[in-house]
Parts: structure tokens; C-alpha cells; sequence
């Protein structure tokens, strides 16, 4: 009976961990889009698939949050089951934050929403709560509609590595790697300088 019920435990817990469990989306508020740093509009001009993530490249219709070029490229890990799937053609509204090296990237928990012409087949209704044309209301509403950051590719790739925001695990290798070289340098200060 033990091996039974520790059987039951480990396939339920299974199907757990590789289930896509996203906690309930907010209602659509300033305060609940604050965690986003680029809120935008386009479609899928292209999409390359890598071993665990796949960059889609969009062109802008409309930007409501960030600094953003006409072209960009927005990551999404598509490791999981669960991952979004972006087909050239489609159009999007897509909330992102910036992760390593200035990189764009989106996930299947964000509000992120594909536009479908036939309102009844628009799934996002029942996650998001709120139609997207309602949502596109809103945002230019509260937010407008911001012009592009440059047209010039090599202006846009010095834009966004402005935008480079480290994680806090980058943020510590450097703290621990800078310590590690101060102490280096004041040991061989100490030994060869008298």
C-alpha cells in the first residue's frame, strides 16, 4: 500500500512541475504594467528558433512604453511545454522586460496577447479579463503613443545597450570578482612594492 500511495504522490507531483502554472493576471492598471519596460504593439516579421529560447523579430505599429526602434527583437523561452508560440504575420501586444545585455524578453505569464480578428476566438478575453481592443484603449489612453527611438541600426543597438539592466545574480559575480581583484592587487602590492 506504501509503494501505491508513493507511486500516486510522485506522478501528481510530476505533472505538477511540467504543468504551466501562472498566478491569476492582474487587472489592467498603471500600477499593474509598472514591472514592464517596454509595452508595445506589432507584428511578427520572424521568428529563430534556438536550442531554448526563440527571437522574434517585430515590426512596431505602436509603442506605449519604452525606447524602442521600428524593428526589434523581443526573446521567449520555448524550452517548456508551455511556451509561447509567435508565427510570422501575426499581430501582438506585447509587454517585455529587459533582461542580460539588453535584451527584450516576454513569457507566457505576462499579459502578452495575440490579436484574433474573430472576437469569439480571442482566448485572452478569459486570462486577461478585458477585450484587446479595450486594452489598447487604455494604454493609449494612459500611456500615448511614443515615436521610435531611431531608424539608424546603429543607433538602436547604442540605445539599447543603454538599456542594459544586470540581474541581481550578474550584479553579484561582479561584486565577487571585484573584491577578488582588489585583494590580488593589494597581495602583490604588498609583496614586490617595499
Amino acid at each position: 500500500m506504501r509503494w501505491i500511495s508513493f507511486f500516486v504522490t510522485v506522478f501528481f507531483s510530476a505533472l505538477h512541475a511540467y504543468s504551466c502554472d501562472c498566478p491569476p493576471v492582474t487587472k489592467l492598471s498603471t500600477e499593474s504594467i509598472k514591472q514592464f519596460d517596454a509595452i508595445f504593439k506589432g507584428r511578427v516579421d520572424s521568428v529563430a528558433i534556438d536550442e531554448d529560447r526563440d527571437n522574434v523579430w517585430f515590426t512596431l505599429k505602436d509603442v506605449f512604453k519604452g525606447n524602442l526602434s521600428e524593428t526589434t527583437a523581443v526573446y521567449y523561452n520555448n524550452a517548456t511545454s508551455c511556451g509561447m508560440k509567435m508565427n510570422a504575420g501575426e499581430e501582438w501586444l506585447i509587454y517585455a522586460e529587459y533582461v542580460s545585455f539588453g535584451k527584450l524578453e516576454v513569457n507566457v505569464c505576462s499579459r502578452s496577447r495575440k490579436y484574433f480578428p474573430d472576437e469569439a476566438n480571442d482566448y485572452y478575453v478569459a486570462t486577461n479579463g478585458i477585450r484587446y481592443i479595450d486594452e489598447l484603449d487604455f494604454l493609449k489612453t494612459n500611456f500615448g503613443t511614443k515615436p521610435f527611438a531611431e531608424k539608424d541600426p546603429a543607433k538602436a543597438i547604442q540605445i539599447q545597450r543603454e538599456l542594459i539592466h544586470p540581474s541581481q545574480k550578474q550584479m553579484v559575480y561582479w561584486l565577487i570578482a571585484s573584491l577578488i581583484g582588489f585583494f590580488v592587487i593589494y597581495y602583490l602590492f604588498k609583496r614586490f612594492v617595499k
